[in-house]
């Protein structure tokens, strides 16, 4: 029973964390990355390919998917860069990249250690927090006229992790998921 509550929660961290950026960076933004950028794996990944099946991740898999909440993607979604704009929002993504990957080495740990959903959620929401701070730092290299695009963007964004949060929270029996 122990073995299937830390899968779960494995699955359920991955999950939230990977749909949101995973999606738009398989739509092939500079940086690359997401669930298609992994190796043609892409939901597969989280259980093997089978109907109800389950995969223990690796350090690696969880690592990579807090990596692809860097994709900038999704918050750029309709507004046209400059190549400059675009070079330079390469370099940032590439900077937060590592560090969020820390978070997902950091998850994996705990999970191997028999983590408690609180534990995993601080996880999560210290890897928001980080990737919130890139978001800012790229919304600085914006005119004023591609930021009101911009912030409906990462609007968008924070509604569709919070119907996801929601959506596990449920599936989970509760408040008490991750």
């Amino acid at each position: 029973m122990r073995r299937m509550t830390l899968l779960t929660l494995a699955s359920v961290a991955a999950a939230t964390l990977a749909f949101g950026p995973g999606v738009a960076a398989a739509q092939g933004y500079p940086g690359g990355g997401g669930m298609g950028g992994m190796g043609g794996m892409g939901r597969r990944g989280m259980d093997g390919g089978r109907p109800g099946g389950h995969r223990q991740m690796s350090e690696d898999d969880t690592q990579k998917r807090f990596e692809d909440m860097a994709a900038l993607k999704p918050a750029f979604k309709d507004i046209k860069l400059q190549d400059a704009q675009k070079d330079t929002l390469q370099k940032i993504e590439k900077a937060y990249r590592p560090q969020l990957g820390d978070y997902g080495r950091a998850l994996w740990t705990l999970l191997q250690n028999g983590a408690d959903p609180d534990s995993a959620t601080s996880l999560r929401n210290g890897a928001r927090q980080l990737r919130d701070q890139e978001l800012a730092e790229a919304r600085g290299l914006l005119t004023t006229d591609q930021q009101p695009k911009f912030d409906d963007n990462v609007a968008k964004i924070h509604a569709d992790e919070a119907k996801r949060d929601e959506q596990m929270r449920s599936r989970m029996g509760g408040n008490n998921g991750p």
